[in-house]
């Protein structure tokens, strides 16, 4: 059995075509909206610039359930991280759920984030997840050590939609798919 390897742009070269469609990755999202998005000024300013050509092209941006999810918990996780340094607490004596839920911290980062998601949600349409039919075993199958259920799932979410992959994830570029994929 021979194996197509993913098409792969870099996302500084990459050329958008009228009426595609895209799938980002949550590292994609975190990287032009979260706290993070200022560290990463270069690859931040590409993103957005393929973001604004996608939209300009009259392409969709589709994003699911799990994205939004991955979205939420890490950015809370970041502003965690952050919360425990600004209390001098240290990390491995500190409990997420325990100490900072229901901080004042953790109320205006969910608030914040809420708005981010918001953001997110205004230039994306929602895309159904598939998981009553999407092939489970393939992605099981596909899962390695470069890559967890959630970056299989993707892969095989974008294969079976014809959909192009805007990911920063390195793991995701050793997909044996035959997908397109722009990252930096």
């Amino acid at each position: 059995m021979r194996f197509m390897a993913a098409k792969i742009s870099n996302v500084k070269d990459y050329d958008v075509k009228m009426g595609g469609s895209y799938f980002f990755d949550n590292n994609v999202w975190m990287l032009l909206f979260a706290n993070i998005a200022g560290t990463h000024y270069d690859k931040q300013k590409k993103y957005s610039s393929l973001l604004s050509d996608i939209k300009n092209r009259n392409c969709s941006i589709f994003i699911s359930s799990l994205i939004l999810s991955e979205y939420i918990n890490r950015s809370l996780r970041l502003h965690f991280d952050l919360w425990i340094v600004s209390e001098g607490r240290i990390k491995s004596n500190t409990d997420f759920k325990r100490d900072y839920r229901g901080t004042s911290h953790y109320n205006a980062s969910l608030k914040t984030i809420l708005a981010e998601v918001d953001d997110i949600l205004n230039i994306s349409e929602r895309r159904p997840d598939d998981f009553n039919s999407i092939n489970i075993d393939s992605i099981l199958t596909d899962m390695s050590s470069d890559s967890d259920f959630n970056d299989s799932y993707y892969v095989e979410l974008c294969d079976r939609n014809k959909m192009i992959l805007v990911t920063d994830d390195s793991d995701l570029l050793k997909t044996k798919k035959n997908i397109s994929i722009v990252t930096y």
